[in-house]
């Protein structure tokens, strides 16, 4: 039997996503925290600021959790969309909420593709990382990186990639085949990307909606639908994070340098 990749779903609460106990346990979710300086106190939808962390409680017993912005040109520079994002993250923490990896959506829809959009989205990319020490991903397609790339521009291809990409028009057992470690199925890569890390195969019409309501115990009109290149065991390893096998082997080490620790003072 071929392990089993990852699978996990991602969703915005603007599309009234809510997670129930689901029929096929999912690995890892990824939320829309952000958009340019949406979720700012000044902006309009603030009042969104509770449905996100609503929907934050949500997820909080999937074992991997993600959290992303949706990058703009024209609403904040960078560094107040950086803002705007951690603001909203830090209240998620307060309330209990911790996630383990973010991510930086970045499309051509609603955005003008020029050096200051380029530039700016890789010094959020980097400032997020540093700020926060952890995982921050791009996500993007291969038309936005193709455009990109027309600028001169190669930092993409460095950057772990989330890629939206959809070979399946319509709901397909294919879709349960894509889980399978079978290189087979893997998404059509932008040029000059050799790796991927997480696929996100399905969205809306291209099957997410059968499968998220039949399958996935995910209430909602638009819910994408998403692999890791790897295991869950591998993914938790990429995030940094311990399994829970890994968490006992970490409490027995301890417990057994303490004994040591103890006998050699007596």
């Amino acid at each position: 039997m071929k392990s089993q990749r990852a699978k996990g779903f991602d969703g915005s609460v603007r599309w009234q996503v809510r997670y129930e106990k689901s029929l096929l346990d999912f690995d890892f979710a990824i939320i829309k925290a952000s958009q340019g300086n949406w979720m700012d106190e000044t902006a309009p939808s603030y009042p969104e600021q509770r449905d996100f962390l609503d929907f934050a409680h949500d997820i909080k017993d999937i074992p991997i959790k993600g959290a992303y912005h949706y990058f703009t040109s024209s609403w904040a520079d960078w560094m107040e969309q950086v803002h705007t994002f951690l603001d909203i993250i830090d209240k998620a923490r307060n309330e209990g909420v911790e996630f383990d990896f973010y991510a930086l959506d970045l499309e051509r829809h609603g955005n003008t593709i020029n050096y200051e959009f380029s530039i700016g989205a890789l010094k959020w990319m980097k400032e997020v990382k540093r700020l926060t020490g952890k995982k921050v991903i791009l996500y993007s397609n291969p038309g936005t990186i193709h455009q990109i790339r027309q600028l001169g521009h190669t930092w993409p291809r460095h950057e772990d990639l989330w890629i939206a990409q959809y070979p399946f028009k319509k709901w397909s057992e294919r879709i349960l085949e894509a889980y399978e470690n079978d290189p087979i199925w893997s998404p059509r890569l932008p040029a000059g990307h050799k790796e991927w890390k997480i696929w996100q195969f399905t969205a809306d019409e291209n099957g997410a909606i059968s499968y998220g309501k039949t399958h996935a115990g995910v209430n909602s009109h638009a819910v994408d639908i998403n692999v890791f290149n790897g295991t869950r065991a591998e993914m938790e390893q990429w995030v940094g994070k311990q399994s829970s096998y890994q968490k006992y082997v970490t409490m027995l080490t301890k417990a057994w340098r303490d004994i040591l620790s103890r006998t050699s003072r007596q």
